[in-house]
């Protein structure tokens, strides 16, 4: 395959891009966009697996959505790379045709990035419609999973994301400032939340035996104190979940990912990471005292 176009005089033209995909509809990539959509800077990864969106939150928070390649009907990349982009406006040209809806399955979408400086093109057709839309790319910020993986992670637990929604719901109103502990044990309760602030505290436990527990490994009895406010963001994710994989590790960290389910055999999924309470990480201990 050559690495140019060429006119028809002969002339190369343009290098092939780095980046060619296309969707019989942009809903997918738009539910996964809003998913992580913490602030209006967004870094992308691109690579032959799939795109990789990462979004941080004034250092409390991270999160990334992972697009898989084989969620798109074509998918091309020529080299892994990375660029900045304005996450507002990528979500705001995605929804054009108003594909915001399960039933919005008239727009196509195709994704173009020729490279490094250039910017995102995007077209979206519908009927005889064809809009394009040039939104400019940055030099990438790219930090994975705030070193997540650099310590040993010490609980898990697997949970219905559907019977999580309304829990967290409600434990999230409230002081953006308040404080959310999550505490996960091998005995009973094997997991609790509970959130303070000025308007009062709330707790919800659940036994290992109850339906939301899907499975659950626990090394040692542990807590943490994260925000509340970075807490409420992981509901944009659980929204659209179908399952939510909470992990925990040394350090105190917290994982959040979500499964979300697109067509049948489809999956995708966004992983949030929060650090624990500042003023809490100081003095940070496990629940249990033995060791």
């Amino acid at each position: 395959m050559s690495d140019s176009y060429e006119d028809e005089a002969g002339f190369d033209s343009n290098p092939l891009p780095i980046l060619l995909a296309t969707l019989d509809s942009p809903r997918k990539l738009l539910v996964m966009l809003k998913a992580v959509h913490l602030n209006e800077k967004a870094t992308c990864v691109v690579s032959e697996r799939g795109l990789r969106f990462t979004v941080n939150d004034k250092g409390s928070a991270q999160t990334s959505a992972f697009v898989k390649a084989d969620l798109f009907d074509e998918y091309e990349c020529r080299s892994k790379c990375d660029f900045a982009i304005n996450l507002d406006v990528l979500i705001e040209c995605l929804s054009i045709f108003g594909a915001t809806t399960a039933n919005s399955q008239s727009t196509s979408l195709r994704i173009c990035y020729p490279g490094y400086g250039n910017p995102l093109e995007l077209k979206l057709a519908e009927r005889n419609v064809c809009t394009t839309c040039n939104i400019h790319t940055m030099e990438g910020m790219y930090a994975e999973d705030m070193n997540f993986r650099g310590s040993e992670v010490y609980n898990k637990v697997i949970l219905q994301a559907e019977a999580l929604r309304p829990i967290f719901s409600e434990m999230t109103i409230g002081d953006k400032h308040g404080q959310f502990d999550v505490y996960i044990s091998a005995q009973d309760p094997c997991l609790r939340f509970s959130t303070s602030n000025v308007a009062g505290s709330c707790e919800v436990s659940f036994p290992p035996e109850c339906e939301v527990v899907e499975s659950l490994e626990s090394v040692r009895t542990q807590s943490g104190q994260y925000l509340l406010s970075s807490m409420r963001h992981c509901l944009k994710a659980m929204s659209v979940a179908s399952k939510v994989s909470m992990r925990m590790n040394a350090r105190g960290f917290l994982s959040l990912q979500f499964m979300i389910e697109h067509d049948v055999g489809q999956q995708s999924f966004v992983e949030y990471w929060l650090v624990p309470d500042v003023e809490a990480a100081e003095e940070y201990e496990y629940a249990d005292d033995d060791e």
